[in-house]
């Protein structure tokens, strides 16, 4: 395996050696060649980053290349791993444009799966969708902020193709992030959070243990206790309403909405 100090010595030299190794043969075992030597170079560049004025170079050719892969888990391989990358070394317009090619990419696949199947719903192949939940994952933590979070270009549509375990861990991440910012304000921001509460609600089941609940418990009354209309009461009350519903499984959660709904009441 190549040294950390020989990577960062020769970042572009090896970068641009693994791009000339491209060729027309678009076969899943080559593409997931190239991407075990992307990832490898990745991960040295995590430990101890390119020369400053190299690191937009560096994505620029990796991107020239990955770009034109149709297999979705190693282009997902790849994505996971220079999103880190980019998310250390970069900024906000490098963001956005490897968030779209990744959106790009999941929606050409799920076009062209539908076309050779029957089912109308076509699922990621599950290391793809691992990849893109880390991605996903990675992005909240580091902006700990749900707000800023959310309006992330495109985090919206890769969060909504996940489903499963994956659904349900990006879900606890999601949550996990309201609790160390301020009150939920924005609508768009609400309704996703509401739905990252209601996820986590449903996963829980008789089933369950009772630390499983517990932990579900305590993200969804943090979600609730963080929600802010202001002086907009009706809206307030709604919301509780709503959630009461959605949220029926959970008794402290409905203990928590009572007290909410009463506290409302008394402030009007």
């Amino acid at each position: 395996s190549l040294s950390t100090t020989v990577v960062h010595a020769n970042a572009v030299k090896l970068t641009a050696l693994v791009g000339a190794s491209a060729n027309d043969d678009d076969s899943l075992e080559t593409r997931r060649e190239m991407a075990d030597c992307y990832r490898l170079l990745g991960e040295k560049f995590d430990i101890k980053p390119p020369n400053e004025g190299d690191r937009l170079d560096i994505l620029r050719e990796v991107w020239r290349v990955v770009q034109r892969w149709s297999h979705i888990e190693p282009y997902c391989r790849v994505s996971e791993q220079f999103l880190r990358y980019v998310v250390k070394y970069l900024g906000q317009n490098e963001l956005d444009t490897l968030m779209k090619d990744v959106a790009r990419h999941v929606n050409a696949w799920t076009l062209k799966q539908k076309e050779s199947e029957t089912a109308k719903h076509v699922d990621l192949p599950v290391d793809a969708m691992k990849y893109i939940e880390s991605m996903l994952a990675l992005i909240t933590k580091h902006y700990d902020d749900v707000n800023y979070v959310i309006s992330v270009k495109w985090y919206v549509y890769l969060a909504e193709v996940l489903h499963g375990e994956s659904k349900n861990r990006l879900s606890e991440t999601l949550l996990e992030c309201v609790s160390t910012g301020g009150d939920i304000t924005d609508p768009l921001c609400l309704h996703h959070t509401f739905e990252a509460a209601r996820t986590v609600h449903d996963s829980i089941d008789g089933m369950s243990t009772s630390d499983e609940r517990n932990a579900a418990e305590r993200l969804v009354v943090t979600f609730i206790n963080k929600v802010g209309f202001g002086v907009d009461y009706e809206s307030h009350l709604n919301f509780l309403v709503t959630a009461r519903s959605a949220f029926s499984n959970l008794a402290r959660t409905q203990e928590v909405l009572v007290l909410h709904a009463i506290s409302l009441i008394l402030s009007v």
